[in-house]
């Protein structure tokens, strides 16, 4: 093999914790409602938009799209913080090197 590619995101490192983070931020800067971790974690994978309109019930556009612009400006901050990787990544990655 010369070439392996790998998810980060969810298959690698488990980031819901960062995402939760992110969005409880976002909706905390703008006073909006926030919705229970567990709401959260089950849009996961959905598009922002989606995460949101479901997860937060948020459905004025200039709103979403805002909130969007900022969980986007700011999730790499949350990220450093909070992602790990998932049990056994790094021996499993040291195993193809």
């Amino acid at each position: 093999m010369k070439t392996i590619i790998f998810d980060f995101d969810g298959t690698l490192a488990d980031t819901r914790r960062s995402i939760v983070e992110t969005v409880f931020l976002t909706l905390s800067h703008f006073n909006l409602p926030q919705p229970s971790a567990e709401r959260i974690q089950s849009v996961i994978g959905l598009p922002l938009r989606d995460t949101f309109t479901c997860a937060a019930g948020l459905s004025d556009e200039e709103t979403i799209t805002k909130c969007i612009e900022f969980y986007r400006s700011n999730y790499d901050m949350v990220c450093l913080k909070s992602v790990t990787l998932f049990p056994n990544v790094t021996d499993t990655l040291k195993a193809f090197y």
